[in-house]
């Protein structure tokens, strides 16, 4: 269900660095991010606390540590859970990770999940899973958090 009415219309990034990293944090354990979908994909990354992610099709508890991953037309809605939470939301269109000339993992891999053939995995653990206490997810949200690391970045593209 991803109904016009929950379309969130504004873009994540700009034209030239279609990114953006959000970091939430909730002191009194009301977070609410009313049922939306938008066209990029979106990593939820739980720092403190807990959160309920409910989607189209489950409603799911994100603990601190969990990654989660929405995929692009996913109607979805995220509420506070605990008495203080924290978490990272990086929001991108997945044709960013299209290299400029095709190869092999273009084809197989991005293609497919560019194209909504292959779709993220319905699960919180999955990160965790495959690179436990990796470092990766917080250092993309701190060097993408300073604003003059995205305008150094945008510079290079335009």
């Amino acid at each position: 269900m991803n109904s016009l009415s929950y379309h969130e219309s504004h873009s994540h990034g700009s034209l030239g660095l279609p990114f953006r990293a959000y970091s939430q944090e909730d002191p009194y354990g009301q977070y609410f991010v009313p049922y939306h979908w938008h066209e990029e994909v979106e990593f939820i990354y739980v720092t403190k606390g807990s959160l309920v992610l409910r989607t189209q099709n489950r409603t799911r508890l994100l603990q601190e540590g969990h990654i989660y991953f929405i995929n692009p037309g996913t109607l979805h809605g995220l509420f506070g859970n605990s008495p203080f939470s924290h978490h990272y939301a990086l929001v991108f269109r997945l044709d960013m990770l299209n290299f400029l000339q095709t190869d092999s993992c273009q084809t197989s891999y991005l293609v497919p999940l560019c194209t909504g053939k292959y779709l993220f995995p319905d699960s919180p653990l999955l990160w965790n899973y495959l690179f436990p206490d990796s470092p990766v997810i917080s250092y993309v949200i701190v060097q993408f958090s300073s604003k003059q690391m995205c305008l150094k970045i945008e510079s290079m593209i335009q």
